[in-house]
């Protein structure tokens, strides 16, 4: 071994008995002498070593400090600065505790374990030991005995536990895309309901939004009730609409049973429609995944537009009418960074023969929403006061 180095041949715990009196006082020779126990952990042992050294850094990080003043030289808890033991001067070195010169090693683990308040390993089975911790996993007992102290966990390891059973089970959603191979618009769709406060000027309160699967394009409709008759109208004019201006034909309808019953089926699965409707588990919003990511994007969208325009609440329509028409033209990472807008009509202008690279949106109309604007009066429009032709106006909807 090189000179100036010495092996470490393990690591364990010391106790060190400390004196809790001053030294060089008046002892009486029957009186016991008034002792504590510092324990150290992580003791290098290095066999043959001259002197036991204590890191007074490690004293610190354990709530420590050496008081070095020639009338105390003493060792104080840091919390409240009370002295813990002293320190005995011998040939010109601080001691904390000095052992006789002919302490052997068996007497040495002899006095460390009469110290030691390690308690002793509780072996019980791994059922028991679920029981203790708390209803742990299977896995997590399989490495507790290694990864803790006085734990022995016997067999059996596997066990079957009611509570853990009751306590922890949740309902399973089939998670399996219902047909990923869209390619083309109108195939697929999606509709979701979200309730909103009753608009007091046109008396809607709830919004339909209506998800094409292919591009992500949406269309808002806003509906008094959500009674079968009102739905039935809304979806016959968005099934007319898109066959006559874009000679789509929509062929399935994803939804959250809320168009599953008899009375829609009687509508949308016959002539002149031909729809074939799937409606996810009951109760089980997330299997509509389409209608219900695209919903939540729009409820985000609408809550940050009127909380920049500082806008009422009861606009709720006009700032989602701004939000949908924004988010179909904002480029989306599924298509390559192009937008729904985008992706849909192309597709339906390729379908129809035309050969065109992209139709993007025109974007250079649009303003901060909620910026101030002003609306030409009727005395203006016909000449007439010119100089007054401009009146500040709070404009409803899209600012012009």
């Amino acid at each position: 071994m090189p000179e100036g180095e010495a092996t470490v041949q393990g690591y364990g715990d010391v106790d060190i008995v400390v004196s809790s009196r001053r030294p060089n006082r008046g002892r009486h020779p029957r009186r016991r002498e008034p002792t504590r126990i510092l324990r150290l952990y992580d003791v290098a042992f290095c066999e043959n070593f001259a002197v036991n050294l204590v890191s007074l850094r490690q004293l610190k990080a354990q709530g420590f400090w050496w008081d070095t003043h020639p009338e105390r030289d003493c060792i104080r808890q840091i919390r409240d600065n009370a002295i813990f033991c002293y320190l005995e001067d011998h040939l010109g070195q601080s001691i904390i505790e000095r052992l006789p010169a002919n302490l052997g090693k068996a007497a040495f683990l002899a006095r460390r374990d009469r110290y030691s308040a390690q308690r002793p390993v509780n072996k019980a089975e791994a059922d028991l030991w679920h029981l203790r911790l708390g209803h742990p996993g299977a896995e997590a007992l399989e490495h507790l005995a290694k990864n803790s102290l006085g734990v022995d966990v016997t067999a059996p390891k596997t066990w079957e536990c009611p509570h853990c059973a009751q306590a922890k089970m949740f309902k399973q959603i089939s998670r399996y895309p219902r047909h990923p191979d869209v390619s083309a618009p109108g195939v697929r769709i999606g509709l979701d309901f979200h309730e909103f406060q009753r608009d007091s000027r046109t008396g809607v309160n709830t919004l339909l939004i209506i998800t094409d699967r292919f591009s992500g394009m949406m269309w808002d409709y806003y509906l008094p009730n959500r009674e079968a008759p009102t739905i039935l109208d809304v979806l016959r004019h968005f099934l007319d609409g898109v066959k006559r201006q874009l000679r789509l034909r929509i062929r399935i309808i994803e939804c959250d049973n809320e168009i599953a019953s008899i009375q829609f089926k009687r509508v949308l699965e016959h002539r002149p429609y031909g729809i074939k409707i799937e409606p996810s588990a009951p109760n089980t919003q997330d299997q509509n995944g389409l209608a219900e990511r695209s919903a939540r994007y729009i409820k985000e969208k609408i809550r940050a537009m009127r909380l920049s325009s500082k806008l009422p609440e009861d606009l709720w329509t006009e700032i989602t009418r701004a939000a949908i028409y924004c988010a179909n033209r904002v480029p989306r990472r599924r298509h390559d960074w192009r937008s729904p807008y985008e992706v849909f009509y192309t597709a339906v202008a390729q379908m129809e023969g035309a050969v065109v690279r992209g139709r993007k949106p025109q974007l250079g109309h649009l303003r901060a929403y909620g910026c101030k604007a002003y609306a030409m009066t009727d005395i203006a429009q016909f000449k007439k006061k010119r100089l007054q032709r401009f009146l500040p106006k709070a404009w409803i909807g899209y600012l012009v």
